[in-house]
């Protein structure tokens, strides 16, 4: 799961909008006009997120998390998003 992670969208990566995963298990989201960042856990093909923070903003400990399902194909989707691999 470490690494960077960017939108595709129409076979085309979009820089703009990436995804970081660290190997100590935390996330950051980085795009033009916003930022979150917090922790995630990996079970099988399923990544938990778990934010801490919203565009510098501290969230309440469990209050905002995400379960993302991993494809075979290496992607995931977040609302209307997929993400996949920077290469």
């Amino acid at each position: 799961m470490p690494g960077t992670w960017v939108v595709y969208q129409n076979g085309k990566a979009n820089p703009n909008m990436k995804l970081v995963f660290t190997p100590r298990g935390e996330f950051k989201f980085v795009g033009a006009n916003y930022s979150s960042s917090g922790n995630y856990v990996v079970n099988g093909n399923t990544v938990r997120l778990l934010w801490t923070k919203v565009d510098n903003q501290k969230v309440k400990a469990g209050s905002m998390k995400k379960d993302l399902s991993i494809t075979p194909d290496q992607t995931f989707t977040i609302d209307q998003y997929t993400y996949g691999r920077a290469r």
